[in-house]
């Protein structure tokens, strides 16, 4: 067994012995109201997470949250566009939130992605020449120093989009430009069927797919792509 085997499996047996934990809310301090279809990523350069949007009581929302690593919640004051969304996909780019169509105020799909620069709190949409199609119920998660990635999701008739991998690059600058989005080849035949709903995940330039709903099924599959390969 080699090293990194061995702190995996040591880590895994560690990990028999933990326990969820509720994190206790301080009554004097707000925090996000009950929601679902939400985005809810990593801020790596920040140590935080961000909240953004989903479904609740009062339909779709706008609202952005910091998590701080204790897990006390601050609600971020944003300007410029006002970005309601649910069952949308997104992920943190250094200091960028790209946040990636989705069923917007009126429950129909929405035909843009947007983004937050999380230090100025500031959204602004990008303008893409051609990009992904519009979509809910996608995936995405970020590659470091490389951009966001989206797979999956339905379109607006509610049929399931090709399982094609998009690379989706931001702008921290004004004019709402920005690098044109990429679909990344991929062997023919191979790679996830198309579905929704799933899970994406990255490592270095290790991407990872799981699960979704196809239509009929859920999927127990696991695919990975070594980006390595795509991208120079």
């Amino acid at each position: 067994m080699d090293l990194e085997s061995s702190v995996r499996d040591s880590r895994l047996r560690g990990c028999c012995r933990a326990r969820w934990l509720p994190v206790p809310q301080r009554d004097s301090l707000r925090a996000p109201s009950a929601r679902s279809s939400f985005v809810l990523a990593p801020w790596p350069t920040a140590a935080c997470g961000v909240l953004h949007g989903g479904l609740g009581n009062d339909g779709v929302m706008s609202d952005v949250w910091v998590l701080e690593p204790q897990g006390t919640w601050h609600e971020m004051p944003t300007s410029g566009a006002l970005v309601s969304r649910a069952h949308h996909c997104g992920a943190v780019q250094g200091d960028l939130l790209l946040v990636h169509s989705g069923q917007d105020a009126t429950f129909l799909t929405a035909h843009a992605v947007h983004s937050l620069d999380l230090s100025t709190g500031v959204w602004q949409e990008l303008v893409y020449p051609s990009g992904p199609p519009s979509r809910i119920d996608a995936a995405a998660a970020s590659v470091e120093g490389v951009g966001v990635l989206i797979l999956g999701g339905v379109d607006t008739a509610f049929e399931f989009e090709p399982a094609d991998l998009w690379l989706l690059g931001g702008t921290s600058g004004a004019g709402g430009s920005a690098s044109c989005p990429v679909a990344l080849p991929h062997a023919r035949g191979a790679g996830p069927h198309p579905h929704a709903c799933g899970g994406l995940a990255v490592r270095g330039l290790q991407v990872f797919a799981f699960g979704g709903f196809d239509g009929k099924n859920d999927s127990d599959e696991l695919w990975r792509l070594d980006l390595a390969k795509c991208i120079v």
